[in-house]
């Protein structure tokens, strides 16, 4: 066996140390000192109390450090006008388990280490913020939720005489994330953010949780020309249509990527949605009926427009895939992943005005003499 010694040195050298630490941290040395006694007995250790003081007051300065770096949340105003969607990560390791059991069996899904041998799903994710997971293959809590959101909008500081710049607004915060399930679009509106990023053209704003600050939205009673500030935004960014397979391919590696264009429904699969509830849309270019892009609109926008409304499309370009008649996936043509529309005044047609003109033109008599 080992024998183990205390490590003990002169009285002068935890002196100099104790002074140098009170010098360095603008502390008074009977403070120190009256520290130092309190440790050394809990320890009865004087290396040990003197690293253990040492290590407090770099601690202490480290949190400073935080704190003063911290950005507080900051008011602003302006209007939303799309919604990325909610994404909830815990979730989606569910359903990619279940899949998998679907297509593969649950003894391929226990080899993939996507379930244990007791059927319970288990947790996938390396890594969490950047750091190695504790709980890797662990089984996931089945009441687990790790929500995410971004919505867009055009915002600016409060009481700024600057414009208003195009703005997403990000959280991961679980409430929040749910709660901004019912925002409304293009309705002047207020609320507070972590500005993470404002430059000429566009901030980047995270959520507050503070209760005093939340990320909530409030209508306001501002003057606000939206379509003036949507228009002028569009105007600027606008990719052609015909375009659109070249833009794709040069910004392809850019996970943040975003594309607005404009252009005339030519047709819409409202009554046929996918099996995740989205609806395919045509858009054809205003210029050439030949040219035209399919857009995939998510569940949780709301489609008040009908063929032929003439709308602005901001959302984010895809490869599609599809599969060759031998089953296998396949590049096929660019889509739109749409994030937001904006119906352009004086060139929308309402839904409801075509729904009720589709069932005055089916009405027939089933019986005729």
């Amino acid at each position: 066996m080992v024998n183990k010694k205390k490590i003990e040195e002169p009285v002068e050298v935890y002196d100099a140390r104790l002074m140098k630490l009170a010098e360095r941290n603008n502390v008074p040395l009977e403070t120190i000192m009256k520290e130092y006694e309190e440790l050394r007995k809990q320890f009865n250790n004087q290396r040990l109390a003197v690293n253990a003081l040492m290590n407090k007051y770099r601690k202490q300065v480290q949190f400073q450090k935080v704190m003063s770096t911290k950005q507080k949340a900051e008011q602003i105003v302006g209007f939303l006008i799309g919604d990325m969607g909610l994404i909830d990560k815990a979730e989606q390791i569910r359903q990619k388990a279940k899949r998998y059991i679907e297509q593969n069996g649950v003894e391929a899904a226990i080899e993939e280490q996507l379930v244990n041998q007791a059927g319970q799903i288990l947790d996938t994710r390396e890594q969490v913020y950047g750091r190695p997971n504790p709980k890797y293959l662990e089984p996931l809590d089945p009441n687990l939720h790790i929500r995410s959101r971004t919505l867009l909008g055009f915002f600016k500081k409060a009481n700024s005489e600057g414009p208003f710049k195009f703005t997403t607004i990000h959280t991961e915060d679980n409430i929040l994330a749910k709660a901004w399930s019912n925002v409304k679009f293009y309705i002047p509106c207020t609320t507070y953010g972590i500005i993470k990023e404002d430059n000429e053209y566009e901030m980047k704003v995270n959520s507050s949780t503070a209760e005093n600050t939340k990320t909530v939205f409030r209508p306001v009673k501002e003057d606000v020309d939206v379509d003036k500030i949507v228009m002028d935004y569009a105007e600027k960014h606008l990719t052609k249509m015909f375009e659109i397979e070249q833009y794709h391919e040069q910004v392809k590696q850019a996970w943040d990527r975003r594309v607005v264009i404009r252009g005339i429904v030519s047709w819409i699969n409202v009554d046929k949605p996918t099996s995740y509830g989205s609806i395919w849309m045509g858009l054809m270019d205003s210029e050439d009926e030949t040219v035209s892009v399919r857009c995939l609109i998510p569940d949780h926008l709301t489609i008040d427009f009908a063929e032929s409304s003439e709308i602005l499309v901001f959302g984010r370009t895809r490869r599609y895939k599809t599969r060759d008649e031998e089953g296998e996936l396949v590049d096929a043509d660019v889509i739109v992943d749409v994030y937001a529309i904006y119906p352009l005044v004086g060139l929308t047609i309402p839904r409801e005005t075509t729904n009720k003109q589709q069932e005055e033109e089916v009405e027939i008599s089933g019986w005729v003499e």
